[in-house]
């Protein structure tokens, strides 16, 4: 079994730094929970103590469990990710684009969405604008019809960023959103449970043996006490979420990161998810995947990444097949108006 540890001897070969220490929490019940988790099993049966992780990107990445890894520094790394995966199964050429280009820019919806992650996980990330627009008017004291444009406004704007760097910077209405989004966690006792205990934003890197690829995962909250791996997401509508699961695919990305914590770690991981949706009153729905949706994720992943091993052999990289023939959908079909007639009488369905 591959260690789930940065070995210590190579820790300044990959990391350029010595070993950080870390700050406990002043508790008894801290201090003995936190003891408790310093010392992992290597797969040669030794003991020995976890590295954490800092704030740079390693020059040579292993298999394991990374803590503190920027967001950008993970991105860099390069392996195969569930995103990846997505674009593996509308086509091998369009995995192959995605692995190589650069990352296109995210919708609104997506960029609300890593906020809340932020405001929830790491909420001392954000930092909330203040409105620079107060204030300023001309020298006459009559006011600009777009002050944001004014050079005024733009040096404060620019003072606020250069004193917050390393911080996602929020409006007010974003931040009151936010905050309205963590009382509605807190106030429910599955998600709160779900998201109370672990570290969160754990980097993982693992080899899957079937295919011999290098695989990557971002947790968004890890419960080693637990075995659990917990996911934020956000929704418009959590009363139907089980339709969100089937459309972007949540299940393999169930599967694709417990299979991955197993391979590093030996123990069988629950994946759960608490769908919270992203307008009032910000409803919240938590649960743990079925194992017959992470048989069929798993399924799908191994797929996937058979075919991209395949394709990196043979340095072919196929895009969509050819129809015999183009078709109405199946949809149009169903629209059209079927006639019967029924005891001499025409009946329109």
């Amino acid at each position: 079994m591959a260690s789930i540890l940065i070995p210590g001897e190579k820790w300044e070969a990959i990391f350029g730094a010595a070993k950080p220490k870390r700050k406990f929490k002043t508790t008894t019940e801290q201090k003995a929970r936190r003891l408790k988790r310093t010392v992992r099993t290597t797969g040669n049966g030794k003991t020995t103590k976890r590295r954490k992780s800092v704030s740079a990107e390693p020059k040579e990445i292993e298999p394991g469990i990374y803590f503190d890894i920027p967001f950008a520094a993970y991105l860099a790394w390069p392996f195969v990710n569930n995103t990846l995966l997505t674009q593996a199964a509308r086509s091998m050429a369009h995995f192959r684009f995605a692995e190589q280009a650069i990352d296109g820019k995210p919708t609104s919806a997506m960029q609300f969405g890593s906020l809340v992650h932020a405001g929830i996980l790491e909420p001392k990330l954000l930092a909330v604008m203040p409105c620079f627009e107060d204030g300023i008017r001309r020298k006459d004291g009559s006011e600009y019809a777009n002050p944001k444009a004014t050079t005024a406004y733009k040096n404060r704007v620019a003072e606020f960023e250069s004193a917050n760097v390393g911080k996602r910077i929020v409006t007010a209405a974003e931040f009151e959103s936010i905050r309205g989004i963590r009382e509605s966690l807190a106030r429910h006792d599955r998600a709160a449970e779900y998201l109370d205990d672990g570290p969160v934003e754990v980097s993982i890197v693992w080899d899957n043996l079937d295919s011999g690829i290098r695989c990557k995962a971002r947790l968004d909250k890890w419960s080693e006490v637990s075995h659990r791996i917990v996911d934020l997401k956000t929704t418009r509508d959590a009363s139907d979420f089980e339709r969100s699961i089937r459309k972007y695919r949540y299940h393999r990305q169930a599967a694709f990161y417990s299979d991955g914590m197993h391979a590093l770690s030996g123990q069988v991981h629950e994946f759960a998810i608490v769908a919270v949706e992203t307008d009032l009153p910000f409803c919240v729905r938590a649960a743990p995947v079925s194992d017959e949706a992470l048989e069929a994720g798993r399924d799908e992943y191994k797929r996937l990444l058979q075919d991209i091993a395949e394709c990196r052999s043979s340095c072919h990289w196929p895009g969509y097949s050819d129809p015999d023939y183009w078709e109405l959908p199946a949809w149009f079909r169903s629209e059209e108006s079927v006639s019967l007639n029924v005891s001499g009488q025409t009946v329109t369905l």
